[in-house]
């Protein structure tokens, strides 16, 4: 039977948007269709109701409210319509989003479902599995037992991380039970997920695309606007997951350095005097912030798979440096691609110093690696189709 003879549906719990996984729906959006696969999506999150308040728009809380009620609405109507327990294969993404009680439905209601993984909830209850003052992943939880994620307060620090552990002790039962198998993006999840659940887990490698990659990789260049008096830019969120309280401990050690965070500063947190702080999306000024770095820091603390910063990072940066952490999808990357750091901030400044003041750019090796990452996974719609075969 071909792939497109099959009834191939994915439910997603975030729908297209500006997040990341929102980016991931959009690409998936455009090729679904035509591969035989029916997209079945939650709210966009492009403008938050509450958020549209606070700025007196209306038409954007009216259109942001709708739009978060069709996206609650639309899994529940997959569900109690009949299309998910017709389906002849189900992808859930992102649970959590969807609703753990309605996914435990949609698991029930079907002989096997497949989930798409996007990042550690299949174990941790974080999500990123990262304990806040640590130099690297927690794997402590790896094997199912909710006792370190007490012992470590990571139930008590999230509203939904007792349903959290609970959903996950589901999961577990599932496999067991023969009715739920993996898709991953990358070797290294592929590794974790039979770690955690055995040898014989059903697991596919199917890989993972963005919409915003598109522009950043084929307009890849050699960095030519790289400026020497231009910061460090840390290329990331502000969650310790992240890097960032990592790097604020490696700014401490690089005081001839400057350093630029894209959010906020944090309160409540000493930061040191070299560290700049500028709201900004990738639109808005963080392209040309990380083409201008000498080094883009792309640190990483947890298992992480495949990450938007880091792809567009070795794309248009001269530089790009990350944590040596050999559970996440940065260590599969080839020392001509990406500088791998030591996770003590001590060492990581003196490493991060050296390679801030060389010139040197692996410019064609990493359109190489770019050329081959991009015809493995841009068809990430048709990786599915076939594999579900």
């Amino acid at each position: 039977m071909g792939g497109q003879d099959k009834r191939i549906v994915i439910v997603s719990g975030i729908g297209p948007g500006p997040s990341g996984t929102g980016r991931l729906v959009t690409h998936l959006s455009r090729d679904c269709k035509s591969h035989g696969i029916q997209l079945v999506t939650g709210p966009s999150r492009s403008t938050p109701p509450r958020a549209a308040l606070r700025e007196h728009h209306l038409r954007k809380f009216l259109a942001g409210s709708a739009d978060r009620i069709a996206g609650w609405w639309h899994p529940r109507a997959a569900l109690v319509s009949g299309l998910l327990r017709r389906a002849d294969e189900l992808v859930v993404l992102h649970p959590q989003s969807i609703g753990f009680d309605l996914v435990r439905r949609m698991v029930q209601s079907r002989p096997f479902t497949w989930f798409y993984v996007m990042d550690a909830s299949f174990f941790c209850v974080r999500s990123y599995n990262h304990l806040p003052d640590g130099t690297g992943p927690c794997l402590k939880c790896l094997s199912g037992k909710m006792s370190e994620a007490t012992a470590n307060g990571c139930i008590q620090a999230f509203r939904d991380g007792t349903r959290m552990a609970t959903f996950i002790g589901d999961v577990r039962v599932a496999v067991s039970n023969g009715t739920v198998g993996f898709l991953a993006q990358n070797e290294l999840q592929v590794g974790l997920l039979r770690d955690s659940f055995g040898p014989d887990v059903p697991v596919r490698q199917v890989g993972v695309w963005a919409s915003d990659w598109d522009r950043a990789i084929d307009s890849a260049v050699q960095a030519a606007t790289a400026d020497d008096s231009a910061p460090v830019v840390f290329h990331g969120g502000g969650h310790p997951a992240k890097g960032s309280r990592w790097a604020f401990r490696v700014a401490e050690h690089c005081p001839d350095l400057s350093f630029l965070f894209p959010f906020n500063r944090p309160a409540l947190l000493s930061i040191p005097e070299n560290c700049d702080f500028r709201a900004m999306t990738w639109e808005t000024g963080l392209e040309a912030a990380v083409r201008a770095a000498p080094v883009v820091l792309v640190p990483s603390l947890w298992s992480a798979p495949v990450e938007g910063a880091l792809i567009k990072s070795i794309a248009l940066a001269r530089s790009v440096a990350v944590v040596d952490t050999s559970s996440a999808f940065s260590h599969e990357l080839p020392a001509e691609v990406v500088a791998r750091l030591d996770p003590d901030p001590a060492i990581a400044a003196v490493e991060l110093r050296r390679l801030a003041a060389s010139r040197a750019s692996s410019f064609q090796a990493r359109i190489d690696w770019l050329e081959a990452f991009g015809v493995a996974n841009r068809p990430l719609a048709e990786n599915i189709a076939q594999c579900l075969k």
